[in-house]
């Protein structure tokens, strides 16, 4: 268990999406009114409790870091600096003014920005991509004691899609992105 694996498929459905919209809302407005408010009291702006995104544990091989910095959606900076690309997902593009690339930026950014979180990787893949970012499955503690995959979390949400980089290579997880 851990590794983002069910034979289930994610049901996105119009109310995850409004939650994900009305937490991403109340964190920006939130951080608007006091933005020296340290990470550990941001709140966690999720509903994670019913979502098939959570487990119980971490997968075996998970490696633990810290986020510098949240550039949207599935992309982020390391205190190492080295950059992550969220596996198996894509979200909108800030840069193309997209529909809900702000809110898909503020879901990754108020679960991983100045956090700790944990990186795990597709076996039997490439680790980094052509670009050299790190391909990775990022989890984060819930409020419930559990780990909410991020790359579930955010297509349960509505505001990415499942993705598949490579010809016909789907994710291990694909049938639940």
């Amino acid at each position: 268990m851990g590794q983002c694996l069910s034979s289930a498929t994610v049901p996105i459905m119009k109310e995850h999406f409004e939650e994900a919209i009305e937490d991403a809302l109340a964190t920006q407005e939130q951080q608007a009114g006091n933005e020296n408010s340290s990470p550990q009291h941001r709140p966690q702006g999720g509903r994670h409790d019913k979502s098939a995104a959570l487990y119980a544990s971490l997968p075996s091989d998970a490696e633990k870091h810290e986020v510098r910095n949240v550039y949207d959606g599935d992309t982020f900076t390391l205190t190492n600096e080295k950059r992550v690309r969220l596996l198996g997902i894509d979200t909108p593009e800030i840069k193309e003014q997209q529909p809900f690339a702000q809110e898909a930026k503020a879901y990754t950014k108020d679960r991983c920005n100045k956090r700790e979180v944990h990186l795990s990787f597709e076996p039997g893949s490439e680790r980094e991509d052509h670009y050299g970012r790190l391909l990775c499955y990022v989890w984060v503690s819930a409020d419930n004691g559990k780990h909410l995959c991020i790359n579930e979390g955010i297509v349960e949400a509505g505001l990415a899609r499942a993705y598949t980089p490579g010809k016909g290579k789907e994710p291990h997880n694909w049938e639940k992105l």
